[in-house]
C-alpha cells in the first residue's frame, strides 16, 4: 500500500478568532500592507517567529534614476570583488588602482545624474 501523499500547502484546519482594539488592528493592517502581506499571513508569520520582509516604499519612478540605481549597484559589486582579492592577501597592481579609480569616477557621476534627476522632479 503506498505511502498517502502529504498536501502542499497543508490545510489550515483550525481556526483562531480574536478581537483587537480599534489602534491594533490599523497598526496591524498598516504593517501587512507594507510587507505585502494579508492581515491573516501576517499574523500567522509573527505567531511563527518568521521573518517578514518588508517593501521598501518606491520613492522615485524614474527610469534615468533605476538606471544609475543599477549601474551603481554594478560598480559596488566591482568594488567588493576588488576588496575581498585585496583582504585575502593579493597585492595591489597598476591596472587594480587603474580600475578602482575608474569606478570611483563612474560612482561620482552617477550621484551627481541621479542628484539632478531628483532636483528636475
Amino acid at each position: 500500500m503506498a505511502r498517502p501523499k502529504k498536501q502542499f500547502p497543508p490545510v489550515r484546519e483550525k481556526f483562531i478568532g480574536f478581537r483587537v482594539t480599534e489602534d491594533l488592528y490599523e497598526t496591524l493592517a498598516h504593517d501587512a500592507a507594507s510587507a505585502n502581506l494579508s492581515i491573516s499571513e501576517y499574523c500567522r508569520r509573527l505567531i511563527a517567529g518568521r521573518k517578514i520582509n518588508y517593501q521598501a516604499p518606491i520613492i522615485h519612478n524614474d527610469s534615468a534614476i533605476v538606471e544609475e540605481l543599477k549601474d551603481i549597484n554594478k560598480l559596488g559589486s566591482n568594488m567588493n570583488q576588488i576588496a575581498r582579492f585585496l583582504n585575502q592577501g593579493g597585492t595591489i597592481t597598476d591596472g587594480i588602482a587603474d580600475e578602482l579609480r575608474e569606478s570611483i569616477r563612474l560612482l561620482t557621476g552617477s550621484c551627481i545624474k541621479i542628484n539632478k534627476a531628483v532636483e528636475e522632479e
